[in-house]
């Protein structure tokens, strides 16, 4: 029989120098990044999903919703082997196209068969976020597609691609680390805040337009760009206030400290 979480578990996947999070409910599962360091990693992922649905056999191999903050490689290089290998029922991403690590979100809108094309395929714009009234954030019921009957999960975009210059350099607007959607998921008393690999000049706007809300401050800080030093502020983290930080990163150069994944 099917073993059943009771409530969400927050798997952490260790791919190397990319982001992998199975979020696990009673009634089903969500992925956000499906990167891997190299091509040698993707296996990870999907000898991970393997395993977790082996055991969740009331999910039948299906993915409810695969979210990729931005199309970098090291969000994206396992995508085509999930979506491949498994039900993806809904996706995700900002919509940038071009570039490295775009391979996979195009082929997934192009060229993957139509019986494993995901049936829901949206882009998402900053402008569509910030036309909520009261900052309350982007959700309906494909972001948010899970509701389990002892609990709500509700997921919710905070941030995403920015087609109006927000006060930026040039060189900030072009690079795709701004651009990532950022991602608030709530069960029941706990909170997770999803930044991908926003920058400085992004967090800043983030901070801007939340400043006057709770929506940033959550339990756990999927910490941003792989723990860089321009990935996180103090302001954002004043924001946040977390209990629990996660660092998924591959093994430091420096040999100083041991990976967290």
């Amino acid at each position: 029989a099917a073993v059943v979480a009771p409530k969400m578990t927050a798997h952490c996947i260790d791919v190397g120098q990319g982001d992998a999070t199975l979020l696990e409910f009673p009634c089903g599962a969500v992925l956000i990044d499906a990167g891997a360091a190299d091509e040698g990693r993707i296996a990870d992922l999907t000898d991970y999903l393997t395993a977790f649905f082996a055991r969740r056999t009331d999910l039948n191999n299906t993915i409810e919703a695969v979210y990729i903050t931005h199309n970098h490689i090291d969000h994206t290089r396992a995508l085509k082997a999930v979506v491949g290998g498994f039900t993806v029922k809904r996706y995700f991403d900002n919509g940038q196209l071009t570039g490295t690590g775009t391979g996979n979100p195009n082929w997934v809108r192009k060229n993957s068969p139509a019986d494993r094309r995901p049936g829901v395929i949206r882009e998402i714009v900053d402008a569509d976020v910030v036309a909520v009234a009261n900052h309350a954030g982007l959700t309906d019921a494909d972001i948010d597609p899970l509701t389990c009957s002892a609990c709500d999960p509700r997921i919710v975009i905070l941030s995403g691609r920015h087609d109006d210059d927000p006060d930026w350099s040039s060189e900030e607007l072009d690079n795709k680390n701004n651009h990532s959607l950022v991602i608030r998921v709530d069960f029941d008393q706990s909170s997770f805040l999803f930044t991908g690999d926003l920058e400085e000049p992004a967090i800043e706007t983030l901070v801007a337009r939340y400043e006057e809300t709770d929506r940033l401050d959550t339990d756990v800080y999927h910490v941003g760009h792989h723990g860089s030093h321009n990935g996180t502020t103090a302001e954002l983290l004043e924001a946040v206030t977390p209990e629990i930080a996660v660092i998924s990163m591959g093994a430091p150069s420096c040999g100083c400290f041991g990976a967290v994944a």
